[in-house]
């Protein structure tokens, strides 16, 4: 009992002593009595306060107490405290327990900082409570919101979802996509939202659960949003329809990211090399313009060819609309030389657009150019020739009928190589 009466004794002197580093040390003591501590939560000197706030033995009145203090490090202190840092877990759960009200206030604090520190200290904790952490979700500023929206394992797919339906800011919705599991809901609602950083995040979490329709709108808009591309070219667990058409999209650098994933088949690399041969795709504009008229492309270089060239699509598209461009047409065409012809008879049969069978051409790739006549519904014999005469491919490398009839590829193979060079 002395000893105890002794050591109080010396904690009253520590207490009034004039130097604030003394008191300091006694407000930081675990071994300091309650009374002591919240006397000293009232102590002039902001470093002794800070000390009291940060004592996991200050009793709860003094941390009430506290979270009124006039300076912000000493109620951030509090924050910190009040979910348990350095503490074990089971006295992080009853601190929790004991200081919601500590909490709720920390929460309103009029000053940021105060509720980022509170964020920073709660982002990660299981126990935390649930009313807390969904207002610090929905603060108006990025160092309070975005950590607990990134890290938080309180929030459900529904309090996220919530968030994303009131059109948040970007980071907002970039934190969620960085989450370190994203639901397929979850995914479905960053992507609906259409902003470019935000859905380029998500691509990019391999964590994140996107649904195959969803990542196939996703591939169809990288299109047109540079920024998609390359973590698309780089996601894990692609489907490989869906590789073969973002290929049809992209560019050459694009095109060696996809190349150089794990996932492909033989056949499938084989025909990204291929269209890297055929350099750039063609841009939004570009691309609607050839939807709209499969026939139409640049004029040529002179008057006379630019008239000799619109008149061979003219008739091409006559006789198909008349249904009279059958192969016997398309064959004697080619036959004579009249390649402009045969190029937009082959588009039209394919029902291809025009600047998608020049790039087939001049990929000079023997299994695609057949793919593609095997698309017109004409014969492997007239696919001979067209490799030959047309695309030019190196007698060499021709791909010649099997039987002298048949196409050698299979139809799901001769599939795959038009969707790498799709429209």
């Amino acid at each position: 009992m002395r000893a105890d009466t002794a050591a109080y004794a010396a904690f009253k002197a520590r207490v009034g002593h004039q130097d604030p580093a003394v008191r300091a040390a006694a407000a930081a003591s675990d071994e300091a009595p309650p009374e002591v501590l919240y006397y000293l939560a009232q102590d002039a000197a902001v470093e002794v306060r800070r000390r009291v706030a940060a004592n996991p033995a200050t009793p709860v009145a003094a941390n009430m107490l506290l979270t009124r203090d006039p300076d912000h490090s000493v109620r951030c202190e509090i924050a910190y405290k009040a979910v348990g840092s350095g503490l074990e877990a089971e006295e992080r759960t009853r601190m929790l327990r004991m200081g919601l009200t500590i909490l709720e206030t920390l929460a309103m604090d009029q000053v940021v900082k105060v509720r980022a520190a509170l964020a920073d200290a709660i982002k990660g904790v299981a126990e935390a409570p649930r009313q807390i952490i969904r207002a610090l979700a929905a603060d108006a500023y990025e160092e309070v919101a975005a950590p607990v929206l990134r890290r938080s394992p309180v929030l459900t797919d529904d309090d996220l979802i919530e968030v994303l339906d009131g059109h948040p800011p970007e980071w907002a919705q970039t934190a969620i996509a960085r989450r370190d599991t994203v639901s397929p809901p979850v995914a479905e609602a960053i992507a609906d939202a259409g902003s470019e950083a935000p859905t380029a995040e998500l691509i990019g979490n391999n964590g994140a659960s996107i649904a195959e329709p969803v990542l196939e709108r996703i591939v169809e808009g990288a299109a047109d949003v540079a920024a998609w591309q390359a973590p698309l070219a780089q996601r894990e667990a692609m489907p490989p329809r869906l590789i073969s058409r973002l290929a049809s999209l992209v560019t050459g650098p694009i095109l060696t990211l996809l190349r150089q994933r794990n996932d492909l088949t033989t056949e499938m690399r084989d025909a990204l090399v291929l269209r890297e041969r055929t350099g750039s795709t063609p841009g939004p504009a570009a691309r609607a313009e050839a939807a709209e008229r499969p026939v139409r492309d640049a004029a040529p270089a002179t008057a006379t060819a630019a008239t000799s060239a619109q008149d061979e699509r003219q008739r091409a598209v006559a006789l198909h609309q008349a249904g009279e461009l059958d192969d016997d047409v398309v064959a004697s065409a080619l036959d004579h030389g009249n390649n402009e012809f045969v190029t937009v008879a082959l588009a039209l049969r394919a029902g291809m657009t025009l600047p998608t069978v020049q790039r087939i051409l001049s990929a000079k790739g023997a299994e695609v150019v057949t793919a593609m006549v095997w698309k017109t519904g004409m014969s492997m014999r007239f696919a001979m020739d067209v490799q030959k005469f047309l695309a030019n491919v190196p007698i060499p490398e021709v791909l010649n009928a099997r039987g002298g009839v048949d196409y050698p590829l299979s139809e799901d193979k001769m599939t795959m190589l038009l969707d790498v060079f799709g429209d």
